[in-house]
């Protein structure tokens, strides 16, 4: 989560700039990325980083746990389903 979080921010940033008001002055969203650089250096484009993450990490930290659980369960079901396992003959004595 953190690492496409980090390299998706900047572009969420440039989106939203984008949509927020079409008299900014911005041609394109190239001009919008190197203005914002250019007058805000690249802080600018990580604003809003932290709600971002805070937003981010619970959700895939949640997706993985309901993951595992499902494969558990899926696992569980497959096995009753096929029935019990054969059982192994006896060894004559």
């Amino acid at each position: 989560a953190g690492v496409a979080t980090l390299v998706c921010n900047p572009l969420d940033v440039v989106k939203a700039r984008m949509m927020q008001t079409r008299q900014n002055g911005y041609r394109n969203s190239l001009h919008c990325f190197t203005t914002m650089i250019r007058t805000e250096g690249l802080g600018g484009l990580y604003k809003g980083l932290g709600p971002n993450f805070m937003r981010n990490c619970p959700q895939v930290v949640l997706m993985w746990v309901f993951y595992e659980q499902y494969a558990e369960a899926y696992k569980l079901g497959k096995r009753w389903y096929n029935g019990p396992p054969p059982a192994k003959p006896h060894a004559p004595s």
